[in-house]
């Protein structure tokens, strides 16, 4: 085995289940408590029976207090630049720094497109997310 320098680490990849939101919320503070080093959530914005990605992530440093989180990932083409930045700092200040985000191209072109995205190509998706990143 080759030694890289880092202990392994474990996260959660916790589903934003909008039929139970507590219990989504409560599925965070379990790994945290258990020890896990990461939480993920998707932000299908456009999937109904999802919650906000952001939004779930951002109530979770009221239940964890060590946990790192992280938003897999944020689908640029739903929300312009500046409140993209602005929505994932915010659980940044709530969790002390244990937040960290990622950007999407989109990859369900029609979904994005459905609310409200403007109509691209996946590489003209792809151009535009290398020139905002």
């Amino acid at each position: 085995m080759t030694d890289y320098g880092q202990e392994m680490e474990f996260g959660y990849f916790r589903v934003p289940d909008a039929s139970d939101p507590c219990g989504a919320l409560e599925a965070g503070g379990v790994a945290d408590r258990i020890g896990y080093n990461l939480l993920a959530g998707h932000g299908h914005r456009y999937q109904p029976a999802h919650l906000d990605a952001l939004a779930l992530l951002g109530v979770h440093p009221r239940t964890g207090r060590r946990i790192r989180m992280f938003q897999d990932v944020g689908n640029l083409p739903l929300r312009p630049p500046a409140a993209f930045a602005t929505a994932e700092a915010t659980p940044g200040l709530f969790s002390g720094g244990r937040f960290e985000g990622g950007l999407s191209a989109g990859g369900f072109l029609d979904a994005t497109q459905a609310m409200g995205a403007l109509a691209r190509t996946q590489g003209q998706s792809l151009e535009r997310l290398r020139r905002r990143s």
